[in-house]
Parts: C-alpha cells; sequence; structure tokens
C-alpha cells in the first residue's frame, strides 16, 4: 500500500509541479501531453493502440531522437513514463527521447514459448517482434524524426518479453532495460510457491535454460542490458542464475549492469526499474 502511495504521489508531482512552474512562463499544457494513433497490423492481423510522446522542442528541432519502446499500452503508467523521462533530460541524465507505447496481448504476445499455465494462446513472441521490426519501426522512422537507436523498456512479463527480444533479434533494440523480469511465466503461482526459491529444483524455463545457447550465437551486435530487482525471492534465483551466466560468458559486444532493491516490492519495481535504468544506460555517454 505505502509503495501505491508512493507511485500515484510521484504521479501528482509529474503533472502538478511542472504546471505550476511552467505556468509562470507561459508554456501552455500541450507540452505535458502525448498524441494517440493506430495503426493496421497485418503481421498480428489487428488494430494496434500508439501512445506516442514528443520531447520539449521537437517541432522546431532538425535533429532526430532516438526512441524509447515500451509494452503493453497501459494508460495509467505512461504519464508517470512521460513526467520520468521529461525530469531526467531536463537536468541533463539522459538526453530527450521520443516515447511509444503500444499494444500487445501480455500472454499471448510477450511470451517466447507456450505458458500450461496460462492457455493456448500464448509463446507468440516471435509474431510480435515481427511486427515490431517489419512495421512498428517503419511506421515510427517514416512518421517521426526517429534514430534507429532504439531503446526497449518493461515490467514483469515484459521484462522477460526483452531480454528474449536481447537474444534472439539483437540488432533490433540496441538497449534493453528489463525491470523484474518475470522468468518463470509457464508456471502459475502455485507450482511457483511449490518448487520452492531454487531454479535447480524443477524446470528452468525457456529463457534461462536457453540463455547460454543464444549467447553463443552473438557476432558483432552491440548493446546494452540493464535488469533490475526487488525483495522478490520467487524470482531471485533465476536473476542470480542469469547474471552467473553473464559473467562466465563476458559475451561479445553486450554491456550489463543489474541492480537489487531490497526494500522494493514487485510492483514498486515498475518505478524504480525505468529510471535507475535510464541512468545507468547514459552514465557514460555523451549526449548534450
Amino acid at each position: 500500500m505505502i509503495n501505491n502511495l508512493r507511485i500515484f504521489g510521484f504521479i501528482l508531482l509529474v503533472y502538478f509541479i511542472p504546471v505550476l512552474l511552467f505556468a509562470q512562463n507561459n508554456v501552455q499544457m500541450e507540452d505535458l501531453s502525448w498524441k494517440v494513433e493506430k495503426i493496421q497490423s497485418k503481421v498480428l492481423n489487428e488494430e494496434i493502440g500508439l501512445r506516442i510522446y514528443l520531447p520539449d522542442g521537437y517541432e522546431k528541432s532538425n535533429e532526430k531522437y532516438s526512441v524509447l519502446y515500451l509494452a503493453p499500452n497501459w494508460e495509467l503508467s505512461f504519464p508517470y513514463v512521460v513526467g520520468v523521462t521529461k525530469f531526467l533530460s531536463a537536468i541533463d541524465r539522459i538526453p530527450k527521447l521520443i516515447l511509444v507505447s503500444v499494444d500487445c496481448n501480455r500472454w499471448r504476445d510477450m511470451t517466447p514459448s507456450v505458458s500450461p499455465s496460462h492457455g493456448p494462446n500464448t509463446g507468440h513472441a516471435d509474431n510480435y517482434l515481427n511486427f515490431l521490426e517489419n512495421e512498428l519501426f517503419h511506421y515510427i522512422e517514416k512518421e517521426y524524426k526517429a534514430k534507429s537507436e532504439r531503446i526497449f523498456w518493461s515490467h514483469s512479463i515484459g521484462g522477460a518479453f526483452g531480454l528474449y527480444a536481447l537474444l534472439s533479434k539483437p540488432d533490433l533494440f540496441q538497449y534493453i532495460i528489463a525491470s523484474s523480469p518475470w522468468f518463470p511465466y509457464e508456471l502459475d503461482e502455485e507450482q511457483i510457491k511449490k518448487y520452492g526459491n531454487s531454479v535447480y529444483e524443477y524446470e528452468k524455463g525457456f529463457i534461462l535454460k536457453n540463455f547460454e545457447l543464444y549467447l553463443n550465437k552473438r557476432t558483432t551486435q552491440n548493446n546494452f542490458l540493464y535488469m533490475s530487482i526487488g525483495n522478490e525471492p520467487e524470482l531471485m534465483p533465476y536473476f542470480d542464475e542469469l547474471v552467473k551466466i553473464l559473467e562466465k560468458k563476458s559475451p561479445i559486444g553486450l554491456k550489463w549492469k543489474t541492480s537489487k532493491w531490497p526494500n522494493e516490492s514487485h510492483q514498486s519495481m515498475y518505478m524504480y526499474g525505468l529510471e535507475t535504468g535510464l541512468m545507468a544506460l547514459y552514465s557514460d555517454m555523451e549526449f548534450h
């Protein structure tokens, strides 16, 4: 409850403090808004909703911007993402970014393998990656002043999808920020409780089981991975095992950082994962 109130309070600050400050300089409320669009996907055979935020100064600028993609496209959380990126760019911790929030069917589109506990319509992550690569990226980079330099951020099952994207198609996103990635998506809550807190007591799951195999296929790609986790005993064994693999393999062209937040829950890591991930990504970069 405390974490939820803290997040809600943060969103209020994001909205109202900038309005009070900016009003003194005659800045319009539109500076805090975003576009809502829809595109028809032939790959997914459905209409996909988008929320697109263009950074301050976009209309008058001749420069192109890196794009932060996120999915699922949640109405409640997008104001938070806008607020975090606006604030971090205002204090010169990150560059200005275009934000694109994308509709998805979480369990269908975010899972790379079938999850028996969530029904037969799972395991279609490859199809969703195909949509991103062959439809969405082309649209965004044609219609907006967008670089092909792409960041993906998501939380929980979306974080697991981000890891899979890094492994299976490392050219799609140069940077992956995965907050509390939900590795055991094949299992339901009762199975997770039954098996305890050791990945060695049951099937590791698709991502962890294939992680080293995918890393061995890396060639010339350059990527950055930031992975964070809270006080989440059901996820910690997976997280630690994945870190061991990264330390062992030292994958070609992959820089990575991780962080643990023992006082945070799975839900509150939604907030901490994005902010700390962006700062970690741009900590050693020159972008002014």
